[in-house]
């Protein structure tokens, strides 16, 4: 069954902003692949200098993560672009009448997105705190 927007709603959830912000999100997936790589790299080349003087099941644990992050980041990427295709059928048809189902399609990857974003801060802030805890050890030891 097909929803008619009220023209509050029309100009809140406007079909070619959020089409537009979904470019943003495709955009910046692809930006955070290539840090979700780094980071990976950085913990298969640089952390191997002082990993037995860190926490090495913790590495681990973070290791896990960025590859959970990894899966997550190509689910909504694919997510993402099936929603773009759902979001340009009534754009080019000029329809005035939207189904709600791509409303409520777009607050639940709403809601993926900012859940993914949330969760690679803090992994990426865990990733910082473990080279600084490295550095800082292995800056120590040249002193002895």
């Amino acid at each position: 069954m097909e929803k008619e927007i009220n023209p509050k709603k029309w100009e809140r959830k406007n079909l070619e902003g959020i089409y537009v912000l979904t470019e943003h999100w495709q955009s910046d997936l692809f930006f955070f692949d290539d840090e979700i790589k780094f980071l990976k790299l950085l913990m298969e080349k640089y952390f191997l200098w002082f990993i037995e003087e860190i926490n090495i099941e913790y590495s681990r644990v973070l290791a896990g993560k960025l590859t959970s992050l990894e899966k997550r980041r190509a689910e909504l990427v694919k997510k993402v672009s099936d929603h773009q295709k759902e979001i340009s059928r009534p754009i080019q048809n000029n329809e005035k009448v939207v189904g709600a189902q791509l409303l409520d399609n777009h607050e639940s990857l709403e809601v993926l997105w900012s859940n993914f974003i949330k969760d690679f801060r803090v992994v990426k802030k865990e990733m910082f705190r473990l080279a600084e805890e490295g550095l800082n050890f292995n800056k120590g030891s040249h002193l002895l």
